[in-house]
């Protein structure tokens, strides 16, 4: 079984690519999708409207058909059409100052179900199913999930190689965000590319966890969707950048309660800091900065999992001490990636109790706890780069 495999892409006009490809609908307010939606009638967020701005009359069934009927008025127009031959897209992100090198590729789901692919984080079933039966309905996928691997210096050179190849598209978003684009169809460079990618024994999630398990669920419900892959973008850990999730728990009567920091010192070392930074595990409480430590007699078993301040925040102070059994889905703890400096500035206390900082977690640390089958709390990693939809499309 090989590892990748070549598609051909749905891609949008050169000239339109700007306008139509964009960041992540889940991130953005209903205001700001209505504003986008009425000043670029070629957006890819037009096609997929009736699904995140419906009424809520109308089912996700229906939603997801009006979904399909958009996508095949964008084909018919002519706005994005399907490549001529089968190949690989070879796609640099240059944000920020950061550059990052992925190949867009399908990657079979057998590699996902035989433990290939790893990931590092619980699903939930019912987004599963979401997005399950968005891919039953509309037949399409318009964001390729992040996988990193670890560098195979022969595989590097030949992407190096091959990218010194006119880009097939240059695509300036912003003047700190620029892509570019290499569209490999040539045999014997995606002979070359699967062959490398045939030497990398692992692979790792980085981002799109649900997406996976959907594309799996709908593979195991043996539907007639044609769905034994799903589109990938594999980039090496190198490349990659962590920052952190911070958490900031609401004001709520009697939820903390007085003896919080009494119940917290008993597991805890507990040191006051001038500075809110990000190291290790921080908390902010009653307008203090904190540091804190586990202490060495409540790590259990040496297990990598308390390595993350993550982990070590949810077991030991979100669930024991201020009762949240489902920091998933609980309305008092809000998941945000400001800096801990930032939250604190903007800290109102007649809203919020506590603010935890956490140091972003190390690539050791992920494939530690990967490699042993175990998997983080929600929110324990914010991996860059993060894709944009509509680059490609892959039709199932």
């Amino acid at each position: 079984m090989d590892y990748v495999k070549p598609f051909r892409a749905v891609r949008v006009n050169s000239e339109l690519m700007e306008k139509f490809c964009t960041y992540s609908h889940i991130n953005k307010s209903k205001d700001d999708l209505k504003k986008i939606l009425s000043e670029n009638p070629n957006s890819f967020l037009q096609i997929i409207s009736d699904s995140v701005l419906a009424k809520k009359k109308i089912s996700l069934k229906n939603r997801y058909k009006k979904v399909k009927i958009k996508y095949e008025e964008f084909k018919k127009k002519g706005i994005i059409n399907k490549d001529p031959n089968e190949g690989f897209y070879i796609h640099e992100i240059n944000l920020n100052g950061n550059k990052y090198t992925g190949l867009i590729a399908l990657a079979p789901l057998r590699s996902y179900e035989q433990g290939i692919i790893k990931k590092h984080e619980a699903t939930i079933e019912h987004r599963e199913k979401l997005f399950e039966n968005y891919l039953k309905e509309t037949r399409f996928n318009a964001e390729p999930v992040l996988i990193a691997h670890n560098s195979n210096e022969t595989l590097s050179l030949l992407i190096k190689n091959l990218k010194k190849k006119k880009p097939t598209n240059i695509i300036k978003f912003r003047k700190n965000e620029i892509h570019k684009f290499w569209y490999v169809r040539n045999i014997s460079s995606i002979n070359k590319i699967i062959n490398e990618f045939n030497n990398v024994k692992s692979f790792f999630i980085a981002d799109g966890h649900h997406r996976t398990a959907s594309s799996y669920r709908l593979l195991k419900n043996k539907t007639n969707v044609n769905n034994k892959y799903f589109m990938v973008c594999l980039i090496p850990f190198n490349e990659l950048k962590f920052k952190s999730y911070n958490r900031i728990i609401k004001k709520i009567d009697g939820f903390v309660g007085k003896d919080f920091l009494k119940k917290l010192k008993e597991k805890f070392n507990i040191k006051i800091q001038k500075e809110e930074k990000n190291k290790g595990l921080c908390m902010y409480l009653n307008g203090q900065n904190y540091s804190l430590s586990l202490k060495r007699k409540f790590i259990e078993n040496n297990s990598p999992l308390y390595k993350l301040n993550s982990f070590v925040l949810q077991e030991k102070i979100l669930k024991p001490i201020l009762g949240i059994q489902n920091p998933r889905n609980e309305k008092k703890l809000l998941y945000t990636q400001k800096s801990l400096k930032k939250i604190i500035n903007q800290f109102d206390p007649k809203k919020f109790e506590i603010a935890f900082g956490l140091e972003p977690v190390s690539i050791e640390d992920i494939k530690n706890v990967v490699e042993m089958g175990l998997l983080m709390p929600p929110k324990s990693t914010n991996i860059f780069p993060k894709l944009r939809t509509g680059l490609t499309i892959y039709e199932l």
